[in-house]
């Protein structure tokens, strides 16, 4: 498929144009390779902000959203992890994603921070979570992957995400997204380039029930959490939204919204924010310190 290559060719240097919107780009040496991330300053005095993306996606991604918190926030970090974006693209362990980024997490996150990771990104959020709690202010989770499997359903979610055609890709946006953007068919060619990457074909090959959570993980968790599940997910069904709603901790705020997919911030990213807002809102002084919301 040359046009997805070529979409693939732009894809990967699309983020050297964000430099001009004041995203600066970054490494981090780690035992496991170089970790890249945007390093971008925000306009307001709250807290950081870290932003996990999920499996086949990348930092930049977040792109819609970073521009409405940037007001919120005095800066944002955004990792590519390992085998996506700008990062070492070897062939990464499942396990690799959260251990590369606790050993950057010094670098990337000095103090606490709003901790967010959206699918893949909510469980790696999570492993952070429970191994850092004290850089986590607090935990936001959208869509979060992680929950136990049997084998079938790893084997029928792995093969959502291997595409060889644009109607595969299709189908996968469709279910991604409950808004279709006027983009849409550079959206799926885009899609299609970046998860046909070997660093994501090896992930989807070797990720298995021993790298999802239990629900003594989730229960252990001490800061507040905010759960936001889109009612129009058709990544993750909602076993997995009844799993994490069973074991999250007592201080978690769940928003199970209608008009939103599996990656809310895509779909409705004004709207979405307006939510965040709310839940920081209601933090205490003590966790959102000088957060400026409005």
């Amino acid at each position: 498929m040359p046009l997805a290559k070529f979409i693939g060719w732009g894809d990967e240097r699309l983020p050297w144009a964000l430099r001009l919107f004041g995203w600066k780009s970054r490494y981090v040496d780690t035992s496991r390779g170089k970790l890249h991330y945007f390093d971008v300053k925000g306009t307001g005095d709250g807290p950081p902000f870290l932003l996990i993306h999920g499996l086949g996606s990348r930092a930049a991604d977040y792109a819609m959203l970073v521009r409405r918190l940037r007001p919120l926030t005095r800066r944002l970090i955004l990792p590519d992890l390992p085998g996506h974006g700008w990062s070492h693209r070897d062939t990464p362990d499942p396990d690799d994603l959260r251990a590369v980024l606790e050993e950057a997490l010094p670098v990337l996150a000095p103090e606490p921070a709003y901790v967010l990771g959206n699918s893949l990104g909510g469980l790696i959020a999570v492993r952070v979570a429970m191994h850092s709690p004290q850089q986590v202010r607090a935990l936001i989770l959208l869509s979060p992957g992680g929950a136990p499997m049997d084998d079938a359903q790893v084997s029928q979610l792995r093969s959502l995400f291997i595409i060889h055609t644009f109607a595969q890709g299709r189908h996968f946006v469709e279910r991604l997204l409950a808004v279709r953007p006027w983009i849409w068919p550079v959206l799926v060619l885009g899609t299609i380039a970046r998860l046909r990457r070997p660093s994501v074909a090896h992930l989807l090959k070797h990720v298995n029930n021993d790298h999802l959570l239990r629900p003594e993980d989730l229960r252990s968790l001490t800061m507040p959490v905010w759960l936001f599940w889109g009612s129009a997910d058709g990544i993750l069904d909602a076993a997995q939204l009844q799993w994490y709603q069973a074991h999250l901790p007592p201080q978690t705020v769940v928003d199970v919204s209608e008009g939103y997919g599996h990656s809310p911030f895509m779909d409705r990213p004004g709207q979405f924010v307006a939510k965040l807002r709310s839940f920081l809102d209601s933090l205490g002084p003590e966790v959102a310190v000088g957060a400026k919301i409005g």
